[in-house]
Formats: C-alpha cells, sequence, structure tokens
C-alpha cells in the first residue's frame, strides 16, 4: 500500500520541485480526475483477492486463473468507457469542473488514463501474488516501477513538464506489470 501511496505522488513532488506551481496544480487536477477510471480496478481487486486466496489454498490453479482473467476483464470493461470520456471530452470537462486554466491538462490527463487502462488490463498480477504468499516480490516488483517512475520524472519533467511527469507515470506503471507478470507466470 505504501508503494502504491508513493506512485500517487511521487511525480507530483518531483514535478513542483523542477517546475512553476501552476504546471505542478494542472497536472494535480488530471491526475486525480484520471484516478477515476481506476474505479474498477479497485472493485475488481477487492472482488477477486479472497477469491484467489482460497484456490491457491485449495490448489485449484485453473480457478486462480480463470479468476484473474475474469478480474482483468471486469477492470478494463469499467475502465475502458471512463478513459474514453476523459481523453474525447477531457478539454470541455476540465473547463466545467476547474476552469478555463486547466483545459491545457486535458493530454495530461489523457495519458494518465491511458496508464490506468493498462493498469486494468494487466495489473492482477499484484493481486497474484499478494495473496498467493509472494508478497515481496511484489513490492519488489512495484518498488521497480517506481525507480523507472521517479528517473522519468526528473529526466522527462525538465523536458515536458507535466506531460513528461506523466509519462514518467506511466513508464512506472507499465514497467511494474512487466515485472508482476513475470513474476506471477513463474
Amino acid at each position: 500500500t505504501g508503494v502504491l501511496v508513493i506512485s500517487a505522488q511521487i511525480s507530483l513532488v518531483i514535478l513542483r520541485a523542477i517546475r512553476n506551481p501552476e504546471e505542478v496544480a494542472i497536472f494535480r487536477v488530471a491526475s486525480q480526475t484520471a484516478q477515476l477510471c481506476a474505479l474498477g480496478y479497485t472493485a475488481a481487486i477487492m472482488n477477486i483477492s479472497p477469491r484467489i486466496a482460497t484456490a491457491h489454498a485449495a490448489g485449484d490453479l485453473p480457478f486462480m486463473q480463470r479468476t484473474a482473467r475474469q478480474g482483468a476483464f471486469f477492470a478494463t470493461a469499467f475502465c475502458l468507457p471512463s478513459a474514453a470520456v476523459l481523453i474525447f471530452g477531457g478539454r470541455p470537462i476540465l473547463s466545467l469542473m476547474f476552469g478555463d486554466s486547466f483545459v491545457v491538462g486535458a493530454g495530461v490527463m489523457s495519458i494518465l488514463a491511458l496508464g490506468q487502462v493498462l493498469n486494468s488490463a494487466f495489473g492482477c498480477g499484484a493481486s497474484l501474488l499478494n495473496m498467493t504468499g509472494h508478497e515481496r516480490d511484489c513490492t519488489i516488483a512495484l518498488g521497480g516501477g517506481r525507480v523507472l517512475q521517479i528517473v522519468g520524472s526528473f529526466v522527462l519533467g525538465p523536458i515536458w513538464g507535466a506531460t513528461g511527469a506523466a509519462i514518467a507515470g506511466v513508464i512506472g506503471v507499465r514497467g511494474s506489470i512487466t515485472s508482476l507478470q513475470r513474476m506471477a507466470i513463474s
């Protein structure tokens, strides 16, 4: 949980250190709004985690696999429409909710919404690892993704500002997902 809390805030903290407060505010609004896409993922993980633990205790690998696939399907099915609304309607949504000065964050919000789609589609590996006694491996994989995010934020933030921080966040998510999938398979 600590790794996920850090993930949500690290790009914001780094961006604040290297950019102006207005850009930080735009990033904050865009990232918080893009978090709406994660609701389906959160609901899916809350539902499948105890089922995976039960199947693991019973040694039912096919049920575990099926449950993880169903969780990913549900999370993605919920995330895609939310992401589409934010991607295609981002400018008017930001204008309506936060004012015209935040409309420039629509691109950042789109990048972060796409990152949420990736996480929804491939992120159930964390639940598989956590519910099967591999919490340490999961923490290492998520931590590795955060390292990618931190490095990416320092490299891309000065060049592209909030957009660079958003890209770094997605790179971190993708790095974590790749590691989690490899660990869950082995």
